[in-house]
Parts: C-alpha cells; sequence; structure tokens
C-alpha cells in the first residue's frame, strides 16, 4: 500500500507577518494623510498708480508695506537761482599793479561768486574758477566767538573808490567780502551800460544787502530795484559777543 504524503509548508520567521491576502503585498495605509492639491491663485488685480504695495516677509503672519512716495518739491528754475554773463572784472597782474579783463561771472544761490577765464572754462570744469567769492564766511575773535560776516554789494563806483575805475564807457559796481585773511576786500566789476549793472545789482541783492555811500551819486541809486526786501545773508552773532556790540 502506498501512503501519500501531504507536502510539508515551511514555516516562515515570526519576524515576518504571514499575508494570506491574495491581493498583492502593500504598504498599509492607515494613518497616511492624501495629498492635496495646491489651489489655484486668484488673478492678479491691477494696482492703481501711487497705491502701497504689501511683500510678504519670512513668516506668515508678518507683512512689510513699502511707503506711499512723498510729495515731489518743486525746484526753481536754474534761470532763477544762477545768473551768468560777461562782466571786466579787476584783477591782480602783479604784486603791484591792477588791471581790469574779461572774465565769465557766474553768479549762484549756492555757490556764491564765480570768476573763469572764459564760457568755456566754466563749461569745461566749474569747479576751478579764477575768482570765487562767497556770499558769506565764518570768523572768529582772539575770545573764541563765531559771526557770519555777509558780503554787501556797492551799486557805484567811482575813480575815488577805485583809481582804475576812468573809462566813462562802463558802469562799475563792486561786491565788499572778508577774504580768508578776515580782512575786507573789493571785488570790482564793469558793466557796458547802466541797465546791465542794475541787471546785476538786482540780482545780487537777492541774497546780500546793498550798501549806499553818503554822497550826491548814491541819490539817484535810493529807488534801485531790490532782488529781495530781505536779503538772505546779513553779518550775524553766531555764537559769543560781538566785538563793539556790533557786526557790519
Amino acid at each position: 500500500m502506498v501512503h501519500e504524503s501531504t507536502p510539508r509548508v515551511p514555516r516562515l520567521p515570526e519576524s515576518i507577518p504571514v499575508h494570506t491576502d491574495p491581493a498583492p503585498l502593500t504598504c498599509p495605509t492607515r494613518g497616511r494623510r492624501t495629498p492635496r492639491r495646491a489651489a489655484p491663485a486668484p488673478p492678479s488685480k491691477a494696482v492703481p498708480p501711487g497705491t502701497a504695495t504689501t511683500t510678504a516677509a519670512a513668516g506668515p503672519h508678518h507683512a512689510r508695506t513699502s511707503p506711499s512716495p512723498s510729495p515731489t518739491i518743486p525746484v526753481r528754475p536754474i534761470a532763477e537761482r544762477t545768473r551768468a554773463g560777461l562782466l571786466l572784472v579787476l584783477v591782480r597782474r602783479s604784486p603791484f599793479t591792477q588791471a581790469f579783463a574779461g572774465h565769465y561771472v557766474v553768479v549762484d544761490e549756492d555757490s556764491g561768486i564765480r570768476c573763469y577765464t572764459s564760457k568755456q572754462s566754466y563749461e569745461q570744469a566749474p569747479q576751478r574758477p579764477v575768482l570765487h567769492v562767497p556770499f558769506w564766511r565764518e570768523t572768529r575773535n582772539s575770545r573764541g566767538s563765531r559771526f557770519k560776516r555777509a558780503a554787501v554789494c556797492w551799486p557805484l563806483i567811482l575813480p575815488e573808490d577805485c583809481p582804475q575805475a576812468t573809462d566813462p564807457t562802463f558802469t562799475y559796481f563792486a561786491v565788499d567780502f572778508v577774504n580768508n585773511e578776515a580782512k575786507h576786500e573789493k571785488l570790482v566789476f564793469a558793466a557796458p551800460t547802466p541797465a546791465e549793472r542794475d541787471a546785476w545789482v538786482h540780482f545780487l541783492t537777492k541774497y546780500i544787502d546793498m550798501y549806499l555811500v553818503p554822497r550826491a551819486q548814491s541819490e539817484e541809486l535810493q529807488y534801485l530795484t531790490r532782488g529781495a526786501a530781505v536779503p538772505q545773508h546779513k553779518s550775524a552773532v553766531l555764537e559769543g559777543e560781538a566785538p563793539g556790540g556790533t557786526v557790519r
């Protein structure tokens, strides 16, 4: 008699679970989250000009808002702040002689008075004038007091004021200022006509005061039109006490 033996199924290790489900082995899905599709971004809206925009920062609850543009400050045209043209200027030829020579003169609200040998020199190197007179200069006395010494415009210069001002075809005027050595000095100009002189004086008196000497020739200049009722720069005490109690 032949006995048929049933084949033994090999026992798997206990550490490996036995799956009796005929379905293929898969990783358990319990506890897993199904990924969600990102919602489509809403269509962007056009931002009108001048509206502040918001920029997202690193954190979800932090946002930075850009400031609104500041209002534009109107800038005065160059013609209102600067006057330029050709004038004769009294310059030193040698340590003992002075003579008038043609210069391109530029009067600027910020830089004062600058003189160049020509207009081309000004255009090529405006920062290198041959003569420069600031509208005011700060000085100190022996006690350390500080003073603002403003330049002054003389609208009429006669031969008694300047021996070289003798040509009757020109009208002379000057600017009195304090030099680097804290001494008063005059820069004398010659204009071809009285009207041209008046135009320069009118512009200069926007920034500095006008000085009239007490003589008969100055009477006709008493009503000369000034650029400003109160010029921008006046001599004053900045700190301390002025010698004699006044500053011219």
